[in-house]
């Protein structure tokens, strides 16, 4: 390999994390739709092994030794091998990221003279932030897969996304290899910040509630506002607003959830307007508002999805839990996108100036 196949790797190593990062949050809700939030019940090996064929009487064995580790639906919970694996595979991807930013850290540190301070800050965000998210995991696993641990391990890992994005672009820029999609003008950089950062904190926000939805009372809160067309969805119980079942947590969190995710809309309808009318003025604003056009449109499936997973639950199949997977994944990359927006708003600048 020379010298230009090694500096491409280098710089590539914060966009190899994203994408390890995309397949960690995927095979979290792969986890959580198969119900196997517990099916490792110790951290950070498995049934005491670092595998994950463990077979029933196993299972068993396991829990006879330590019975104040006994899953949450009761002692004779079993585990397939399946359903273990989809926990086992998550924990194994995102052990190998936090080797991979170290990887990266250290030829950050090796190059220090000819990279920016900027780059090894964010080299050391991400190692802090990794970290972070594995004892996250740690304690998602100790405390039974709880709705508040899976919503902060959720907004960890949308947070290090985030921060490998930044990390990426101050890469490319520090080579100058910073590609043309990611560079505006500067009066565009500073107008469309704001607007696109707006947008993601109401994200992050619709993000959080979602996840409270989907893992409460064990899904029980998917249910809040009933099930089926019209009744369950677009209405929450029949009602436009269920006065009537208010006081109801299920039925709080999931109408709270529709009431963030309509506060949303509006907010990145009109801020997305404001942005294109702005990028306008300017020569390459159409890379901005691509952007933020991708995140909008992801928000746009996302509500559809949501709203037909509870208008198919009314089925005697229950909930089609693919469309919840599908429901994440859209969430995620609506995020990604905007997050990406507001970053490039950020990262083209002259290099002295970190």
């Amino acid at each position: 390999m020379d010298l230009r196949d090694s500096l491409f790797v280098a710089r590539n190593i914060p966009f190899l994390l994203i994408l390890m990062t995309l397949g960690v949050i995927i095979l979290g809700g792969t986890v959580r739709i198969n119900d196997a939030g517990e099916s490792c019940p110790d951290w950070p090996t498995c049934f005491g092994t670092w595998g994950f064929d463990i077979s029933e009487a196993e299972q068993e064995a396991w829990y006879d030794a330590h019975p104040d580790e006994l899953d949450s639906r009761g002692y004779g919970q079993r585990y397939t091998t399946g359903e273990i694996f989809t926990e086992w595979a998550h924990r194994l991807v995102a052990s190998f990221s936090g080797v991979v930013v170290i990887a990266g850290l250290l030829v950050v540190r090796k190059h220090r003279d000819s990279l920016s301070d900027a780059n090894w800050s964010a080299a050391k965000l991400a190692l802090t932030l990794v970290v972070a998210q594995g004892l996250m995991g740690a304690i998602t696993v100790r405390m039974d897969n709880t709705s508040w641990s899976v919503v902060a391990h959720l907004v960890l890992a949308l947070v290090y996304a985030t921060g490998l994005l930044w990390w990426w672009l101050v890469w490319l820029r520090d080579e100058d290899e910073l590609p043309d999609w990611a560079r505006l003008p500067s009066g565009l950089a500073g107008a469309g910040e704001k607007l696109v950062r707006d947008s993601l904190a109401m994200l992050l926000l619709v993000a959080m509630f979602g996840a409270w939805v989907a893992t409460g009372e064990g899904g029980a809160y998917n249910q809040g506002c009933s099930v089926g067309f019209w009744r369950g969805w677009p209405l929450c119980h029949g009602e436009l607003i269920p006065i009537s079942q208010m006081g109801n947590s299920p039925v709080d969190v999931q109408f709270g959830h529709r009431l963030v995710v309509l506060v949303a809309l509006a907010v990145l309808i009109w801020y997305t307007v404001k942005l294109t009318r702005v990028a306008k003025e300017f020569e390459g604003g159409r890379n901005l508002t691509t952007m933020a056009h991708s995140g909008l449109a992801f928000f746009l499936l996302n509500i559809a999805v949501g709203g037909l997973y509870i208008v198919l639950a009314a089925r005697d199949s229950g909930f089609p839990e693919h469309l919840s997977l599908l429901h994440l994944i859209f969430s995620t990359l609506s995020f990604l996108a905007y997050a990406l927006a507001w970053l490039v708003c950020k990262v083209d600048e002259p290099k002295q100036a970190d």
